[in-house]
Parts: structure tokens; C-alpha cells; sequence
């Protein structure tokens, strides 16, 4: 990665920390990382190349392993595949997780403020979420 580039990430990075943000990385092309993994998407989290290519990514940002999340692109595939749903779904969830503990941790520094005198109305954002993961 051009250090051009790599300062421009970490610019960012601060600003998002002092906001509070959290930070992932949806580390993509893997079958260009292991083409085990081209062959089969079962293999990401069982193989060595992806393992370091997270891990580099991680150190290279200072985030921790576990908010680097690798998805295979859908390239050159002309059918939705099973397996690069799933993993790009587990993805999303994670993403999900994140901006929930985001909110829920934005609406309890408000509630300890005593900001609010009663409950916010949940949020279009929230709505939206539970609207698509109903069960």
C-alpha cells in the first residue's frame, strides 16, 4: 500500500477514534490471497495466506484481528454461489454488531448526561435493521 495512501487511513482513523467509531476492514479479493479459497470459500478461515493477510492488515492499522473481515468478490461468477453469501453475510452481521454496539453505547452516554427525560424514539437506522432481520 503507497504510504500516500496508508497516512491518508490514518488521518482517518484518528478523527474516527475521537468520535468513538468503530473501525473494520472488509478485506476482499481472496481468492486472489489463496486460490484455495477461489475453489472453495470454506477454506478462508482455515487458510494460511488469508490468515496472513489479515493479520497484516491488522498490524499494518492497528486494529485487532477480529475486525478484519475477508469476503470473496463476486468477479467473474455468473450465479450466486451458497458459500460467498454466507461469508459475505456473516460479514454484514459483523458490521451490524458493530454500529449497534455503536448506538447502544451513544444512547446510554446520552441517558447518563440525563440529556434525555424520557426514551428516544428508535431511530430510522434501528428500524431499518430490525425491519430486514425480523424473524
Amino acid at each position: 500500500m503507497p504510504d500516500k495512501i496508508l497516512r491518508k487511513i490514518k488521518d482517518l482513523q484518528i478523527r474516527m477514534n475521537q468520535r468513538g467509531l468503530p473501525q473494520i476492514v472488509l478485506l476482499t479479493k481472496l481468492d486472489k490471497i489463496c486460490p484455495h479459497v477461489n475453489d472453495d470459500v470454506t477454506n478462508t478461515f482455515t487458510s494460511s495466506a488469508v490468515w496472513d493477510a489479515v493479520e497484516k492488515i491488522a498490524e499494518m492499522l492497528g486494529l485487532p484481528r477480529a475486525h478484519v473481515l475477508p469476503v470473496k468478490n463476486y468477479e467473474s461468477e455468473t450465479k450466486l454461489k451458497t458459500g460467498v453469501n454466507i461469508l459475505l453475510m456473516e460479514a454484514l452481521e459483523r458490521c451490524l454488531d458493530f454500529a449497534d454496539d455503536f448506538i447502544d453505547e451513544q444512547l446510554d452516554k446520552l441517558a447518563s448526561e440525563e440529556k434525555w427525560l424520557k426514551a428516544p424514539e428508535e431511530s430510522w437506522f434501528l428500524k431499518g435493521i430490525r425491519y430486514l432481520f425480523r424473524k
